[in-house]
């Protein structure tokens, strides 16, 4: 099962709307991502505050192709335009099967 790793390191003075990141950006990732094979989204927030992390995500997929079908859909747009909404952290982002 293929995943997508979005992980945001965190930066002093860094903004980071955990409760925004927890219920609406997840919900647009549903949205956008379940038509195409997605099998499930979490999220992980950092509960020490010396955590290199503020949160990691996981978004799952039933196979390649619904992965890279979200990837060539220009609705995929939405999901990394609402990324600022909840933080000025530039994610890092790995595929893993």
């Amino acid at each position: 099962m293929p995943s997508v790793f979005v992980v945001y390191e965190k930066k002093a003075g860094a903004r980071f709307d955990r409760h925004y990141c927890t219920t609406a950006h997840m919900d647009l990732i549903r949205e956008v991502c379940g038509p195409h094979g997605l099998e499930g989204v979490s999220c992980h927030l950092a509960l020490e505050e010396q955590s290199p992390f503020e949160a990691i995500m996981e978004v799952r997929y039933r196979d390649v192709d619904g992965l890279k079908t979200v990837l060539a859909n220009p609705e995929s747009r939405r999901i990394f335009a609402d990324i600022a909404r909840f933080t000025d952290i530039l994610p890092r982002i790995g595929r893993m099967t």
